[in-house]
């Protein structure tokens, strides 16, 4: 079987990229994001986060890849933390040269992979995979509390299953996260912890009445939690892998008037391409850096920019295939999104899928040599005589909001 890179941007959360973090995930579902061509995320909370000593690092996880629950029907990790690097005992007398800086921002940038790759994630699909992608993120309270807190370990005081009611999270006895539930894994953390990573990245003290309550990203998030009349930091996901890749590469930085401006390229996307492709980026991380005593780097970041990078828009590897034109009754590898036992549900959930541009077709498991004994009407985007084609628009099918999407083999026809 091939392996998937999970990323992880907390202690025990395996996201599936390529070097950062994210999970599996359902994050279009919950997509209330609306951005624009070089719009801003600039909310009117507050975030702020903490540091720990040894959290300063997404962790990188190799592990198999997992089908979802569909496939009943249609048929722990390993971290690795940078510890960071204090640059400036000495708040009074702040000085760095670019070298110093880009050492630093590599320790910055680890820290704020997960909350990139969530505001990736909430992007449409079509102005992702666009050579006009251009966004800026505002580092106020809320959007640093936000970043903060996803770049810090779980304290273990809570780790259970939560669900979405309404604009908050609640805990849950009766679902179940991960590939076969509908709700997020949801790890509490330590408020102190978060101020530190807070005050580190940002300069900014954390104010927990700013986080967030509802999910932004079901892939990954931070969400302030009531428990029993306590807040907390809580760090929730879905834990339902989504084929995507990200990876960092080549560190710039520039001083300007108010500070400096550091780059890193990224390859954000189907882990595929990556895969057969080291080293390859898509998108370019800006930030802008601010010297700041309250930081134990000496360092503060201010402004974020996540830009599409020309040459990979125009290129090859941006390009994914349509849905192959399969002769009635061939085998095909399919990516089965649903099952029903009824076949107007099946239809309807088919429909869906063509409304959203994609190819919704509904097959008989009990027609089909490689599919389940037990007769289901499943639904696939798309029939593809390779499983490469197929496996080339996994991401895109889970960026309409079919999370646990997943390929599968149909074998012979057997129908009658």
């Amino acid at each position: 079987m091939k392996k998937r890179v999970l990323i992880m941007a907390a202690l025990s959360i395996t996201l599936l990229f390529g070097g950062c973090g994210r999970h599996s995930s359902r994050s279009s579902a919950l997509d209330n994001s609306d951005y624009g061509e070089h719009e801003e995320i600039n909310t009117d909370e507050d975030i702020s986060t903490d540091d720990d000593d040894n959290a300063d690092s997404a962790t990188s996880v190799d592990t198999e890849s997992k089908n979802s629950s569909i496939e009943d029907k249609v048929s722990e990790t390993d971290t690795e933390q940078d510890t960071g690097k204090t640059l400036n005992q000495n708040p009074d007398q702040i000085s760095f040269t670019t070298e110093e800086v880009q050492d630093t921002l590599g320790y910055m940038n680890n820290a704020m992979s997960g909350y990139i790759s969530a505001i990736m994630w909430n992007q449409d699909y079509e102005y992702l995979n666009s050579p006009d992608f251009n966004i800026d993120v505002r580092i106020n309270d809320a959007e640093a509390i936000r970043a903060a807190a996803m770049a810090v370990m779980p304290d273990g005081r809570i780790n259970d299953c939560f669900v979405i009611v309404g604009d908050h999270v609640e805990m849950s006895d009766t679902e179940d996260y991960g590939p076969y539930g509908d709700g997020l894994h949801g790890e509490s953390l330590d408020i102190i912890d978060v101020n530190r990573k807070c005050l580190d990245l940002f300069g900014m003290e954390a104010d927990l009445n700013k986080l967030q309550t509802d999910v932004k990203c079901w892939d990954l998030d931070a969400v302030r939690y009531n428990d029993a009349g306590e807040n907390l930091a809580l760090l929730v996901y879905s834990g339902v892998e989504n084929e995507t890749a990200q990876e960092f590469h080549d560190f710039r930085v520039e001083k300007d008037a108010d500070g400096y401006i550091g780059e890193v390229d990224m390859f954000f996307g189907y882990w595929g391409i990556i895969e057969n492709n080291p080293g390859l980026s898509n998108y370019t991380v800006t930030y802008k850096i601010a010297l700041d005593e309250d930081s134990r780097y000496g360092l503060a970041i201010t402004d974020i920019n996540i830009k599409a990078i020309d040459s990979y828009a125009e290129s090859e590897y941006s390009e994914q295939p349509d849905s192959s034109d399969v002769a009635d009754n061939t085998p095909f590898y399919g990516i089965w999104c649903s099952a029903a036992k009824d076949e107007a549900d099946a239809q309807k959930s088919a429909n869906t899928l063509t409304e959203k541009g994609l190819d919704g077709r509904v097959y008989v498991t009990t027609d089909w040599s490689n599919l389940n004994k037990e007769k289901w009407y499943v639904v696939s985007a798309g029939a593809y005589a390779t499983e490469a084609d197929a496996n080339a628009m996994l991401d895109t099918v889970k960026a309409a909001g079919y999370g646990s999407a997943y390929v599968k083999y149909s074998g012979d026809y057997i129908g009658e």
